[in-house]
């Protein structure tokens, strides 16, 4: 199978949720002017261009019809519609154009509106420069069914249709995109696709975010599960304390805040772990040695769970836990990849993630981030933490090697996957705002320049 180098998507129906308004303004219109239109027929007025539209509806209502005077009417109505309403999005649109841009995979529009009606509705719902390119209908001679709009896309992104994916709701667009070469998936939204549509389509999915499975994490599976090993391997060695080292803890019981505190690499995140103690319900998430949550639980969280994939750093967490006086308001365990999304919704109000979600694959990353919303309640404490950044000329600089000019692999291990502040404020974005964004150093640094998030929940 080519590679996908770009998706196209429609607008209404496809990325907003506004083919419901055409379907209630149609009728209405027509009405007004003496006319009377089935839901069928309404339906198959979806995405309908030029010459195409006046020509269908002179065979439904007739040789005399004015569809530009009637089309005109319609217009209003949807336009008081969307002034009363608004333009909602389809779910998952900010995540699915996040995911294609950190892929480098070129996103346009391809749409049946002309181009002053996209400019102000891409404007209105925050999407205007979110697209590498956008193609309107009044661009082309013929609109959808037609292949010209798809055609005439491609042309401008110079890339073979073959190359790109065109993501439709109606079959007035599938039929469009699929006579162009496009490989098209449909995200049916008022109608799902019959026998005649079905033959045309690469897939039919049921919402936006499942594109991420058609186009790039499945052929990634083997090189993320390679990594992931081999991160459990290092960590698993990294993190585990020998039996020396056990015993002689087991024999100890740190007597104040400050030996607890102490197990945090830095004060900054003390204190990040220590708001944590007001929370009800914690999730330590990647827990490592277990410093965040038995910081949050000696601070008064009553109900603390920490997790790792890893054995190692979960078995040293457990003795630092009871060293410290709290093995029994924490639930310590190694957990598999895909524990957190057993997770009951909105369990905790409270989540911490410290220095993992940059030294793994970053579809583990993301996949970790969504599900850290899901398995948060409203008003949670969210907090993230990063390593530093390094930008591909420094590392360049400095004779650093970068894979892909982000991957940091030492042995072979995956030890940084280098994100700028606000490349992770958009990664996190389509499920939480940032609050507060502090910079920390460990012990040793004379710059301040790992990253702590302070998150709220959208």
């Amino acid at each position: 199978m080519n590679e996908i180098k770009a998706v196209i998507f429609d607008v209404d129906g496809t990325l907003t949720d506004t083919e419901k308004y055409y379907f209630e303004a149609w009728p209405k219109a027509l009405l007004h002017f003496g006319y009377k239109a089935s839901s069928e027929i309404v339906l198959q007025m979806r995405s309908l261009g030029r010459p195409f539209a006046v020509e269908r509806f002179k065979e439904w209502f007739g040789p005399d019809f004015d569809y530009f005077k009637v089309r005109e009417y319609r217009r209003e109505l949807v336009q008081k519609l969307v002034e009363e309403h608004g333009i909602p999005l389809k779910p998952g649109v900010h995540e699915i154009l996040a995911w294609l841009k950190k892929q480098g995979i070129v996103t346009a529009i391809a749409t049946a509106n002309d181009r002053g009606r996209t400019a102000a509705y891409l404007k209105k719902i925050g999407l205007d420069g979110c697209f590498d390119m956008v193609f309107c209908a009044d661009m082309v001679e013929f609109g959808k069914p037609a292949p010209d709009i798809y055609a005439y896309a491609c042309r401008g992104l110079s890339l073979d249709p073959s190359l790109c994916m065109a993501v439709e709701d109606s079959p007035n667009g599938v039929k469009s995109a699929y006579a162009a070469g496009c490989r098209v998936v449909m995200v049916p939204d008022l109608t799902e696709p019959d026998e005649e549509i079905k033959p045309m389509l690469y897939a039919c999915v049921d919402g936006l975010v499942k594109i991420k499975e058609l186009i790039g994490e499945k052929e990634m599976s083997e090189t993320i599960n390679k990594d992931n090993e081999k991160l459990i391997e290092f960590w698993n060695k990294r993190l585990e304390l020998s039996d020396e080292d056990k015993k002689e803890l087991e024999g100890q019981a740190a007597e104040s805040f400050e030996e607890v505190a102490s197990l945090a690499p830095s004060e900054k995140l003390v204190l990040a772990a220590k708001s944590l103690g007001e929370c009800k319900k914690v999730l330590d998430y990647g827990c490592g040695t277990g410093w965040a949550g038995i910081i949050a639980a000696k601070s008064g969280c009553a109900d603390v769970t920490a997790v790792d994939v890893c054995e190692g750093p979960a078995g040293t967490a457990r003795v630092y836990a009871k060293a410290c006086g709290v093995d029994a308001n924490m639930h310590i365990s190694c957990v598999s990849t895909e524990w957190l999304e057993s997770v009951e919704t909105g369990m905790y109000d409270g989540f911490i993630c410290s220095n993992v979600l940059d030294v793994i694959p970053d579809e583990t990353a993301d996949r970790i981030i969504k599900e850290a919303a899901r398995v948060t309640g409203p008003g949670a404490k969210v907090i993230f933490s990063f390593n530093y950044y390094i930008s591909p000329q420094k590392a360049k600089e400095r004779g650093i090697e970068l894979t892909d000019g982000r991957r940091l692999y030492e042995d072979g291990v995956l030890r940084l996957n280098s994100w700028s502040d606000r490349e992770w404020e958009e990664r996190v974005a389509p499920f939480f705002e940032v609050e507060k964004l502090e910079y920390f150093a460990w012990p040793g640094e004379q710059k301040e320049s790992r990253r702590l998030f302070y998150l709220k929940k959208r």
